[in-house]
This record gives structure tokens, C-alpha cells and sequence, in this order.
């Protein structure tokens, strides 16, 4: 009952993520940490503690050196600053957040597929905007890969 519940929590912070990152392009803080939270309980059912802050980290690590890089590539080609110029603020907080919903290989292959999902719904939306709601994409990414699992019973926590 409580996976159920922690599960459905989850799912609709992340709706709500969508909707306002998508409507104002500005997401509550707050709801990172609901994520965040709601991910981390996810990993306890399945997982033990030690091997989730384990995990949280290398995750942590790789997401760090994708942000090095993206400040990199932004800095020397783009000539822009990466905060607010070519990465949101809530985008980051997004992906740290990931960090403590997956285990590594789960949260790898489902990072690149969320932003790949999100350059695909960018790219047929009939809105042609100036800036992706990446974070909110992300989240109807994760809202689909939750409702999957929830449905089909999936392990993804396993190693």
C-alpha cells in the first residue's frame, strides 16, 4: 500500500512539474525535493540504503561531469553562461534530483532517453518557443517510465 501510494505521490508531483514548468517556465523548488524524496522511498523498497547513497553518488559524479562539460561547450562556442542562458536553474535541480531515483545503469539509460524525448517533443510541438521547458518534458518523460513500472511490476531497482 505504501509503494502504492509513494508511487501515485510521484506521479502527480511530476504532472504538476510538467504543468507549471510548461505554463509559467518556472517550477517550485519544493517539488524537486518531493521527487527527490518520493524516488529516494521508490529505491528503499527494493534496495538497501547503503547501496542507494552509493549509487546516488556515482550518479552525482555523472551528472557533475556532464554539467562540466555542458559549461564547457557553453562558455567557449556558445559564448553564453550556462545558468539561465542555456540550462534553467530547475533543469539542474531535475538532474540532481534523478540522482536518487535510479540506481546507475537504470538512471543513465533513463536520462539520455528523457532528454532525447524532450528534443523529440520540442521539435513536433506546434509551439515554436525560444527555450525548452526541459525539466518539465523530463517529468512527463518520468511520469510514463513510473506508470510502466507501476503497471507492469517491473524491477528496474535490480542489480
Amino acid at each position: 500500500m505504501l509503494l502504492t501510494t509513494n508511487f501515485f505521490a510521484l506521479i502527480l508531483t511530476l504532472l504538476y512539474i510538467f504543468i507549471q514548468d510548461c505554463r509559467e517556465r518556472m517550477v517550485y523548488t519544493f517539488l524537486y525535493f518531493l521527487v527527490l524524496i518520493f524516488g529516494f522511498i521508490n529505491q528503499l523498497f527494493y534496495s538497501r540504503f547503503e547501496v542507494i547513497i552509493t549509487e546516488s553518488f556515482i550518479n552525482l559524479l555523472l551528472i557533475s561531469f556532464i554539467l562540466i562539460t555542458a559549461k564547457l561547450f557553453s562558455v567557449f562556442f556558445l559564448k553564453k553562461k550556462l545558468i539561465n542562458e542555456s540550462l534553467g536553474i530547475g533543469d539542474v535541480f531535475m538532474f540532481i534530483t534523478l540522482c536518487f531515483a535510479f540506481p546507475v545503469v537504470s538512471f543513465l539509460i533513463f536520462f539520455v532517453c528523457s532528454l532525447l524525448f524532450s528534443l523529440f517533443i520540442h521539435l513536433v510541438s506546434h509551439k515554436k518557443r525560444e527555450t525548452i521547458p526541459l525539466a518539465g518534458f523530463m517529468s512527463l518523460f518520468f511520469i510514463l517510465v513510473y506508470f510502466t513500472i507501476f503497471i507492469s511490476e517491473y524491477n528496474i531497482y535490480k542489480h
